[in-house]
């Protein structure tokens, strides 16, 4: 895995919070979940493209099987459910929902609090959402700004573990200096127009800046 940090006094862009690249498509919002009625577990697993599609399809198809003015087109409700539910199975379906839940509680979510609405949290518990929701997709390239804001010790320490065992590559801005230093393996400093690495922690890159003629 490949980590890179900018080094935030010389970058002139900004990263929207908690971006991310999803494999050969285009970009993943990660913005809050815009369903705020959504349950969290869904709307964390809204961002696991093909699987979390199916599964938001067979919740609706549930309303609807429960719906006493769809009597008359149950049938087809009932084949497509069937559809539905074999080929969210085949794709591990059943699996990711337990991952949602384990990726909520390493964020600090309770049990009872995993299943309530996404509209009743604060925007500090909607960003959490929201980056369950990008590390779920698993992408191959991750984006990440200030990833430990609106994080406890617990959760900081939870996801520092996570990314570590992330198998794609990681690029990330930040102010967390010890964060930093137990995760990064390369720096990338944006200075005037020019890019320049470093391989190593951001205490290795302070020291190699201090030595003449380097920066």
């Amino acid at each position: 895995m490949v980590v890179d940090y900018l080094p935030m006094s010389s970058v002139n862009f900004a990263i929207s919070d908690f971006c991310s690249v999803i494999p050969n498509v285009p970009a993943l919002a990660c913005n809050f979940p815009t369903q705020l009625n959504w349950k969290r577990q869904c709307a964390a697993i809204a961002g696991s493209g093909r699987v979390g599609d199916l599964h938001h399809e067979l919740e609706a198809l549930q309303r609807e099987m429960s719906d006493p003015d769809k009597a008359d087109d149950m049938d087809r409700i009932l084949d497509r459910f069937g559809h539905v539910q074999e080929e969210y199975e085949h794709l591990g379906g059943y699996a990711l929902e337990s991952q949602a839940r384990e990726v909520l509680h390493g964020l600090g979510f309770k049990d009872d609090q995993i299943d309530g609405d996404v509209g009743a949290l604060s925007g500090g518990w909607k960003m959490r959402v929201a980056l369950a929701r990008v590390l779920l997709g698993m992408p191959d390239v991750l984006l990440m700004d200030e990833p430990t804001n609106h994080l406890d010790i617990e959760s900081i320490i939870w996801l520092e573990q996570f990314l570590k065992s992330f198998p794609g590559a990681l690029l990330m801005t930040s102010h967390d200096r010890e964060f930093m230093n137990r995760l990064v393996s390369k720096i990338a400093e944006i200075d005037g127009g020019e890019i320049i690495t470093y391989s190593g922690d951001y205490d290795f890159y302070e020291r190699e800046r201090a030595v003449p003629g380097i920066s």
